[in-house]
């Protein structure tokens, strides 16, 4: 018979006089049994002839009929690839823009990557410039794909983003139209004390 595990149960019949049995694979010796059946194990796939002999204290009696077993153990299914390892350490930035990378996985077809758990793009490359929406805290996974699914996600990275305060509107410009306007207007009344005392000199 044709099976597709590694073991089977192989019994025959019962011997007068018998006290053990040997029990013969490919004509080699496999074990001992006290009984009329045992358990083989295979090694592998292949065809394998299986043979008995009946032993007692005044010797061992010829072969019997051989059986050929056949072991046909079907491949594992394909299975995802392996996660993948992000090399970019975790960190505070203030700007809104940074590159994540990420080892390469042996058979992935392309990774996607995910910030707080959500899908946010998928590229063929193992490095990703992503744009965070603004200010607070981000954790980033990364997965790698194939044709016969998605990988569990990567170790996560966190990256806190704190983007520096903006100054109040029109502060700086205006300090600097006051100050104009203060020095444009003294130099106006200086210019009026010089014409009047000219005038008077006249």
């Amino acid at each position: 018979q044709t099976i597709n595990t590694n073991d089977i149960v192989i019994e025959w019949t019962a011997v007068n006089g018998a006290d053990n049995y040997s029990v013969y694979i490919d004509g080699s010796y496999y074990q001992t049994s006290l009984i009329n059946e045992t358990l083989v194990l295979f090694s592998g796939n292949g065809t394998y002839i299986i043979t008995i002999k009946a032993i007692n204290q005044y010797g061992e009696s010829e072969f019997s009929n051989a059986i050929t077993i056949i072991v046909a153990i079907p491949p594992p299914p394909p299975e995802p690839p392996e996660p993948p390892t992000i090399t970019t350490q975790s960190q505070t930035i203030n700007t809104n823009d940074i590159v994540i990378e990420w080892t390469a996985v042996n058979g992935a077809d392309n990774y996607s990557v995910y910030i707080d758990g959500s899908y946010y793009q998928t590229t063929t490359d193992t490095q990703m410039s992503i744009t965070l929406e603004g200010d607070g805290t981000y954790i980033i996974t990364v997965t790698a794909n194939n044709i016969y699914g998605e990988s569990d996600p990567s170790n996560e990275i966190t990256i806190i983003v704190e983007l520096p305060a903006p100054s109040p509107p029109g502060a700086i410009g205006g300090t600097n139209i006051g100050f104009l306007l203060i020095s444009s207007l003294c130099g106006f009344a200086i210019v009026l004390a010089f014409i009047k005392h000219r005038k008077n000199e006249d």
